[in-house]
């Protein structure tokens, strides 16, 4: 008839390859939930906020080079990290450290702003020598995230010529794994039933405009579900609608469910056009994710009854000190993480610090659990 064309070679082997992976994902009752936003949107945060971890850390500079998969494993307390494919960052380092030997040879320094010139240091001085393919922590964790997204950026500069190692990533077997139970899971969900996997992808403004942007659409497309994280105070910017683009391409393309996120809903002021819940989730229905149509006029997916405002920092403090309190009987001291003041203050007021140096695990306990309830994520 003319309505389809023999698929070409490398469009068979995506499609085998993508079968194979659903195939693995079946056996193993394997659940992979996408999370995508733009940079400081709250991707991390609501992520960390569903584990009760900080296994995603936060800085003002992209931090999401390239995706990273975080798996619930009931019991398991401390994160734990794998990268089995480590090679191509260490080959990176290798090189770089031999730039930074020809530089000293010819009498010069090799200078860079920024964390880009804080990695760079610490490999010329042998301060960072390896990518290690285990850690285990959430300091160790924070350790590889800045280091790998560093060097990654360190590469991409012009100046240096060093191939990316980015380029060598395709498969999700490939990027970092995180196990951890997720603290909103506790006693919840029944050992063995299967594995529920949350993947943090770069948006367009991490991502660039290079091969790990097709690896991010493809991640999308293989996806059981993606989550789009939005930022209340951002909803027209032009970086969300580059992600929409993203989100529909992988939706035409496979059918892929979405929710939504409208993070930072707790900023809302009175006498904004969208501080109304239901004004908001007709807004994002409407204007930002309206159904998805195929030419037949079916409709491939729709957001109805999937969009949620949130606040994924309300979410992490309380779930954080919930997961201690389970873990631990108690909170930490208050020099000891930075999160426990944070929590202090939004669960019982600036002047705090007597209440968090309070035994009463009971009144820590219901104070999280307040937190985790105002931030609306349990729906």
């Amino acid at each position: 008839s003319g309505k389809y064309a023999l698929a070409e070679d490398h469009e068979i082997n995506d499609w085998m390859s993508r079968i194979r992976e659903e195939k693995r994902k079946v056996e193993a009752l394997q659940l992979t939930l996408a999370f995508i936003g733009t940079m400081k949107a709250g991707k991390s945060t609501c992520i960390n906020a569903i584990v009760g971890a900080e296994v995603l850390p936060n800085r003002n500079t992209p931090m999401t080079v390239m995706p990273t998969v975080i798996t619930h494993v009931p019991g398991c307390i401390e994160p734990v990290l794998t990268f089995t494919k480590n090679e191509p960052f260490n080959e990176a380092v290798k090189t770089l450290k031999a730039i930074c030997k020809d530089f000293k040879k010819r009498g010069k320094e090799l200078q860079l702003p920024g964390e880009e010139g804080g990695i760079l240091q610490r490999i010329c001085n042998g301060q960072l020598t390896t990518i290690h393919s285990e850690y285990r922590g959430e300091s160790g964790i924070c350790e590889f995230m800045e280091s790998i997204n560093d060097i990654a950026r360190l590469c991409g500069n012009p100046h240096l010529e060093v191939e990316n190692p980015l380029d060598e990533y395709t498969s999700i077997d490939e990027f970092p794994q995180i196990s951890i139970e997720f603290a909103c899971l506790r006693e919840r969900v029944q050992m063995g039933l299967g594995k529920l996997s949350l993947i943090d992808t770069p948006g367009p403004n991490e991502a660039g405009q290079g091969h790990l942007k097709y690896v991010v659409k493809d991640q999308l497309r293989r996806a059981s579900a993606i989550v789009s994280i939005l930022d209340y105070s951002q909803l027209k910017s032009e970086a969300d609608e580059e992600v929409r683009q993203w989100i529909v391409e992988a939706q035409k393309s496979s059918g892929v469910g979405l929710y939504v996120f409208v993070n930072k809903y707790d900023c809302r002021k009175r006498g904004d056009a969208l501080a109304d819940e239901i004004a908001l989730v007709q807004y994002v229905r409407k204007a930002l994710f309206p159904d998805v149509i195929d030419s037949d006029k079916r409709i491939l997916s729709s957001v109805e009854g999937r969009v949620f405002p949130v606040s994924a920092k309300n979410a992490f403090y309380g779930n954080c000190a919930f997961r201690e309190i389970e873990n631990t009987g108690c909170l930490p001291p208050i020099d000891a993480n930075n999160w426990v003041e944070d929590f202090g203050v939004l669960a019982y007021g600036s002047e705090c610090e007597e209440d968090l140096q309070s035994d009463d695990i009971e009144k820590h306990r219901t104070a999280s659990l307040m937190l985790w309830k105002k931030s609306r994520m349990e729906a």
